[in-house]
């Protein structure tokens, strides 16, 4: 979803050093098991099989990147931050620019955000849904070719320079899981005394329920950073272990369901008869000399595609060169007029489409 610019280099290259280095390895195993340890006990499951779930390659780009990163902003007991470790020792053998970006890194704070305004190639907007505020004009460009207008990500914006940036660990959110997200954020001040103890934990403070609640809406975002990656796990394994049917419907909002209806020649009807009648149908186009299309007109059809329909469907349009919506087919089998749509209510709609040299349905209409 991240370019490939200076700043992932950078975060590719600080994993390689810490790595390296035993006493932040270790703290890194602790931070990670902070980002995955609610989920194993949340689903029963061993780390090793959460791996296994969800894929090595985006567990690695979600998960340990998230931990990753948040293991940058953290202060320890000591005091001591590898980041601040990195650039006294090390910092001179990066240019500024990394430099910068790997400060702000360090004094980063994850969040929830909502993407509007995108340009591809360039830039988007990003609002905040968790402190607020005016959306934030990113300047990336990778990013900008698979995100969608309202798409959600969690993720961490930083200044580098006169830009705004995002990190390279990015989380996308379902919309559901987004807003349960943000309905556990705000429950923060209803936390048990054992999370509340976990929290003060975390920002180094001793157990002190005022001190929490004068803590800012970022303090509390980076105390609790390891949440973000929790609520997303939980949701990626349930999804890949009990994967949703999604709800398909067409452009009357109707459940999408294959069905076909027939209609047996009135006797003494002859066909010749009935292809006259159906080519006199404003609503039916000749395809052949047995089949037509049925159609909605273009204004038509855009009216109806305003219709309410339910906010997690997916849409299935059919249309014609010139914007008509195709509604179904009708096609003449020998003594029969078969109706084929996709949903019950266009079948029964469809009648109206059947001459009266036809007799009545043979039966209800069949799906297949």
């Amino acid at each position: 979803m991240v370019e490939q610019n200076y700043g992932t280099q950078a975060f590719a290259r600080r994993a390689d050093e810490m790595g390296k280095r035993e006493e932040w390895r270790d703290q890194f195993e602790a931070v990670l098991e902070e980002h995955v340890l609610p989920t194993c006990e949340e689903t029963d499951l061993e780390p090793g099989d959460i791996l296994s779930i969800v894929g090595k390659d985006l567990f690695m780009s979600t998960v340990w990147a998230c931990a990753f990163e948040d293991m940058l902003t953290r202060e320890f007991d000591d005091g001591s931050n590898i980041v601040d470790d990195y650039l006294k020792h090390r910092g001179w053998k990066e240019t500024a620019t990394v430099r910068a970006y790997i400060t702000a890194l360090r004094n980063s704070v994850v969040s929830l955000y909502e993407v509007s305004d995108v340009v591809l190639d360039k830039s988007f907007r990003a609002r905040d849904l968790v402190r607020g505020g005016d959306p934030v004009l990113i300047s990336e460009r990778s990013a900008t070719r698979s995100l969608k207008q309202w798409d959600r990500f969690a993720g961490r914006v930083i200044q580098v320079g006169q830009q705004a940036q995002i990190s390279g660990a990015v989380l996308p959110y379902e919309y559901e899981t987004s807003e349960d997200l943000i309905e556990g954020l705000r429950s923060m001040g209803k936390l048990t005394r054992k999370e509340k103890q976990a929290l003060a934990r975390e920002i180094g403070e001793d157990f002190d329920p005022v001190a929490i609640a004068r803590l800012s809406e970022t303090q509390r975002l980076r105390a609790v950073s390891a949440v973000f990656t929790t609520y997303w796990l939980l949701d990626a394994i349930d999804r890949t272990l009990q994967p949703k049917t999604p709800d398909l419907r067409n452009t009357d909002g109707d459940e999408l369901k294959q069905c076909t209806a027939c209609y047996p020649l009135a006797n003494g009807t002859a066909e010749d008869d009935i292809r006259t009648a159906l080519d006199s149908c404003a609503d039916l186009r000749p395809v052949t000399a047995t089949q037509w299309n049925w159609v909605r007109p273009k204004t038509r059809a855009v009216a109806a595609a305003a219709r309410a329909r339910p906010s997690k469907s997916l849409t299935i349009e059919s249309t014609c060169d010139d914007g008509a919506l195709s509604l179904g087919s009708l096609e003449l089998n020998g003594r029969t007029l078969v109706l084929s749509v996709n949903s019950l209510e266009r079948s029964e709609q469809g009648v109206n489409c059947c001459p009266r040299y036809s007799e009545s349905a043979s039966g209800s209409p069949r799906s297949r």
